[in-house]
């Protein structure tokens, strides 16, 4: 009998060159969106990714002396953020660290980072990937999770954590998250041991002005930035537009709000309503490309970071602000409560409430990840606009605050603070191991 052959496991193979082609993104301009989640549904498309044969736990000795770290160093986003302040973080440990690299697909790739090469392959793995782009290492680094202790690194934002990936960790020994409220989502599905270790945050900012962005000299300016493609009901830019409407309307000489958004044109979607809603407030929206150092660079030019998301899975724009000495205003929910408090910022007061279908109209893939009816925040608006006041007027406060978050993510999330962490985790796997042999 012919075999039938999945859809899902054909596009999800399919994907990459179909991209590279330039076949998808015509494809998706093409389609509208209703027509689009209607497809993904019917043919599982949302969330699908193919099966991986699983692995025996590791038996053999380990030695904390190094790591095989399969990761995408160059991507130009969140993921790749974060892998490289972790090779930068490895390597202030005193470890060995193998970078075995892969590319993720349909992502920009323009970071440059600087690695020193080494080929030693070590007894533990730690891999930087989520679980979709997982076999990416697994497919080109097979010895280095069949003949070491395997770390995954995940994150992820909401309560439901996508039923398909939890079949990942059949290839993994135990799992990282950056966050308490991350470590307690993936604990409740998690057949193996979840830890939380925090992101390191590096901070190196670029000189650069106001003018360089068009930004007016002498306003108070409140910043944002985010990447659409990580959802845009989830970080939830329009939110802090009313927010900021409410707190200035009227106002002769208000502060100008300037939000960055990472690679809005890959998003034509949602990207005429967010420059039309910018505008409406007399905002700036800043699209070109960015390096890192010209993000913290930009960062530092705020006089307070603003962000109403309705869920985290870490908080790297807010965590990066506080490093930098910047007031920070925030809700005060998911894995940003694990670095913000009432001294060193300004948590926003929220509500829970259920994802809808309609979140996710415009981005109908990413509504079969963040499913509806689990809850996430709604921040309240009219308590972000009163602190976004209260900034305004008492900056005294704002910069006492401030300079305490600095303390705090130097003295908690520094590269020599959780380098300090990994390595004694990395010592109890070896402790562990010898003494519970399996």
């Amino acid at each position: 009998m012919r075999r039938r052959i999945d859809p899902r496991w054909l596009y999800s193979s399919l994907r990459p060159l179909l991209w590279r082609m330039g076949l998808l993104p015509l494809a998706r301009r093409l389609t509208p969106p209703e027509l689009r989640a209607r497809i993904a549904q019917r043919i599982g498309l949302g969330g699908y990714i193919a099966p991986l044969a699983a692995r025996a736990p590791h038996t053999g000795n380990i030695s904390a002396d190094g790591v095989n770290y399969i990761a995408d160093l160059r991507a130009d986003i969140g993921i790749g953020e974060s892998a490289r302040v972790f090779y930068q973080t490895l390597v202030a440990a005193g470890l060995g660290v193998n970078l075995q690299e892969v590319t993720i697909p349909m992502i920009p790739h323009s970071s440059k980072v600087s690695v020193k090469p080494n080929d030693q392959q070590y007894t533990i793995t730690l891999v930087h990937l989520n679980p979709p782009e997982l076999r990416l290492g697994f497919d080109r680094y097979r010895k280095s999770f069949t003949h070491a202790y395997t770390i995954g690194h995940w994150y992820w934002e909401v309560p439901r954590f996508p039923e398909p990936w939890i079949a990942r960790m059949a290839v993994l020994d135990e799992v990282w998250t950056s966050s308490r409220y991350t470590r307690n989502i993936l604990a409740r599905v998690a057949s193996i041991p979840v830890y939380y270790i925090p992101t390191p945050v590096i901070v190196a900012p670029e000189l650069v002005t106001r003018a360089q962005f068009g930004i007016p000299d002498g306003r108070f300016m409140f910043f944002f930035a985010f990447n659409p493609g990580s959802s845009v009901a989830r970080k939830n830019p329009y939110g802090l537009i009313e927010a900021y409407r409410r707190a200035f309307a009227g106002e002769p000489n208000p502060p100008v709000l300037v939000i960055k958004a990472h690679h809005l044109s890959k998003h034509p979607a949602v990207a005429g309503a967010l420059r039309e809603a910018v505008q409406s407030v007399g905002g700036i929206l800043i699209e070109k490309h960015l390096t890192r150092a010209q993000m913290h660079g930009l960062t530092q030019l705020a006089d307070c970071v603003v962000s109403l998301h309705r869920a985290e899975g870490f908080g790297l724009l807010m965590a990066e602000a506080m490093a930098l000495g910047r007031p920070v205003i925030a809700t005060g929910y998911s894995s940003n409560m694990d670095f913000m408090t009432e001294a060193n910022s300004f948590p926003v007061r929220y509500t829970l409430t259920d994802i809808t279908p309609e979140d996710h109209r415009l981005q109908p893939l990413l509504g079969e990840f963040y499913t509806p009816g689990q809850p996430w925040a709604d921040p309240d608006l009219d308590h972000a606009a009163e602190l976004m006041r209260l900034v305004v007027q008492n900056p005294e406060l704002a910069y006492q605050r401030a300079e305490t978050a600095q303390r705090d993510m130097l003295a908690g999330w520094s590269a020599q603070a959780i380098a300090q962490v990994i390595s004694q985790r990395l010592q109890e796997v070896g402790t562990d191991q010898k003494s519970n042999p399996k």
